[in-house]
């Protein structure tokens, strides 16, 4: 038997979802265990307050479903969390408040640890840096670990009674196209809750839809004067959160 057959497997009975009992290798058992008491460890740590918000027992039953249906895919355990909000989805599908809370703490960690980067200052878009034909095909680049996603429920509410150790309220429904956006502003990670129509125009931002474009599309919608008033005042609601990285321009024919 080679040694990569022997190593496959090894990790093949420590990922199997059996009886320790029923392992062919002594031992096994042990190394099973001390594996998936490693991964649950990390999820709760990764979402403390989401464990105590479902309840120690009920979490730790649906991170150890999650181990089972997902080993490890990266060298470090600070990324084991990703997709584990989707499996509490999935899981708590009557409770939405859940598995919208999990995303929040894993980005949350995930937007701290994020590439440091300058933010556009709100000063360049007032001195003339920027030419009438740049309003017109710039772009603007969001910074790393910006996340955005639709919620249902209200989930940064209990994120912060959690947080400050109060009585969590109960779960309440959001209105709908409600969406949470995360990111980092100088050494802390921030969030927000935000309408359908600001997270349509962030998500064509992150897309790389040029200003210009974002102000055509607010102008059909709502008319010349309102919609470059609500592109004008979202663009200066970004900046002053500290969202936007930098700018580039476009050299394609500007939108008319």
């Amino acid at each position: 038997m080679s040694l990569l057959t022997l190593q496959r497997m090894t990790r093949d009975e420590i990922l199997a979802d059996e009886d320790p009992a029923t392992l062919s290798a002594p031992g096994m058992a042990i190394y099973r265990n001390a594996y998936r008491s490693r991964l649950l460890d990390a999820l709760q740590i990764s979402f403390a307050l989401t464990r105590q918000w479902a309840g120690d027992e009920t979490f730790d039953a649906a991170a150890c479903h999650h181990i089972i249906l997902n080993p490890p895919a990266s060298w470090t355990l600070d990324d084991y969390g990703a997709g584990f909000d989707q499996t509490l989805a999935e899981l708590f599908a009557e409770d939405p408040e859940v598995g919208e809370l999990a995303w929040l703490e894993w980005h949350m960690q995930r937007a701290f640890g994020a590439p440091d980067t300058d933010i556009l200052d709100a000063a360049m878009l007032t001195s003339g840096e920027l030419g009438i034909a740049d309003w017109e095909t710039v772009s603007f680049i969001l910074i790393p670990g910006f996340a955005m996603r639709a919620i249902a429920t209200d989930c940064v509410s209990l994120w912060q009674a959690l947080a400050d150790g109060d009585t969590p309220p109960d779960a309440r429904p959001l209105p709908p196209g409600s969406q949470l956006i995360v990111w980092r502003k100088g050494f802390s990670p921030h969030f927000r809750i935000i309408d359908a129509a600001e997270a349509k125009a962030l998500a064509a931002v992150a897309a790389g839809q040029r200003f210009g474009e974002l102000c055509v599309a607010f102008a059909e919608e709502l008319g010349p004067e309102a919609g470059m008033a609500q592109a004008g005042a979202l663009l200066g609601r970004w900046v002053q959160d500290g969202l936007i990285a930098g700018v580039q321009a476009d050299k394609r024919t500007p939108p008319i």
